[in-house]
């Protein structure tokens, strides 16, 4: 997947999140990204561009928001960062 791809499905799926799912998916990178870091993310496209920086998310790593998304009942998302055969 191009990076341009890869940037066109993380602002698809952030449009797609609820407060909510944000949130939960906030939660759930606890362990990734610090408490403090955890408060200044305000939408799904800011959680994203940290998780690419601290490199647990990228073009050709996508199973941890896969996961994680499933984990948040939004399979139809996680579904969307598998790649295609």
């Amino acid at each position: 997947m191009s990076s341009l791809q890869f940037n066109s499905l993380l602002l698809d799926i952030s449009n797609q999140l609820t407060e909510k799912q944000l949130e939960d998916l906030k939660f759930l990178c606890g362990d990734m990204l610090g408490k403090r870091e955890l408060e200044k993310i305000s939408s799904g496209v800011r959680l994203f561009q940290v998780l690419t920086e601290r490199m647990k998310l990228g073009a050709d790593n996508t199973d941890c928001l896969s996961r994680f998304l499933t984990q948040i009942q939004r399979q139809d998302l996680a579904e969307k960062c598998q790649p295609c055969d």
